[in-house]
């Protein structure tokens, strides 16, 4: 049974595609909600979209190489390199930036200056009040009764940072995303 590079290609951008919504939703999550919020009531949600981007990113990299293997060694367009390479790239980036911010960086604790701020920031309009240990997501299966680990609890400084890192990679994602789709009309 052979395999149609032209469906192995659509796959490759489809997940690609999917892996790049995923990538903004968790972006706009967490760059829009309060750090309270997110490690108290939406952390659930968003290991489930990193679970979910994991496996996209994983089926777009090995669609992305099938297709680059597939087709005839003169004609391998260079959108399939880098449709290759952009989810396990985005991945290692993330992984490093979050070890480097959660593990090396000894300025990301929290003080007072932090918890202050963070009491004072402003949920989206129209989102319910939050007080902390009332409400939870509705998406959440955690328990109310549970208390967070202190590890997991973070600073709004270590928030803003990777929030600003997963712009970035967000960004290229989309990019990519984009380069793949018009440089696939031209071939």
């Amino acid at each position: 049974m052979q395999v149609s590079p032209a469906i192995v290609k659509g796959i490759a951008v489809s997940s690609l595609g999917l892996y790049a919504g995923i990538l903004t939703s968790s972006t706009v999550i967490s760059i829009t909600t309060p750090i309270n919020v997110l490690t108290q009531h939406l952390k659930n949600v968003l290991c489930t979209l990193g679970c979910w981007s994991t496996v996209l990113g994983g089926l777009a990299t090995g669609a992305f190489g099938l297709s680059y293997y597939l087709a005839a060694p003169g004609e391998r367009p260079n959108y399939l390199l880098c449709g290759l390479g952009v989810a396990p790239l985005s991945a290692a980036y993330l992984y490093l930036v979050s070890l480097f911010n959660h593990k090396l960086a000894p300025k990301c604790t929290r003080d007072q200056n932090d918890l202050e701020k963070q009491k004072d920031e402003k949920l989206p309009q129209h989102h319910p009040e939050v007080k902390d240990g009332e409400a939870a997501c509705p998406f959440s299966k955690m328990n109310n009764a549970k208390t967070l680990k202190p590890e997991s609890e973070r600073s709004v400084k270590c928030h803003s940072y990777m929030s600003l890192h997963m712009s970035i990679v967000t960004g290229i994602t989309i990019f990519t995303f984009g380069k793949c789709i018009l440089d696939g009309f031209k071939a």
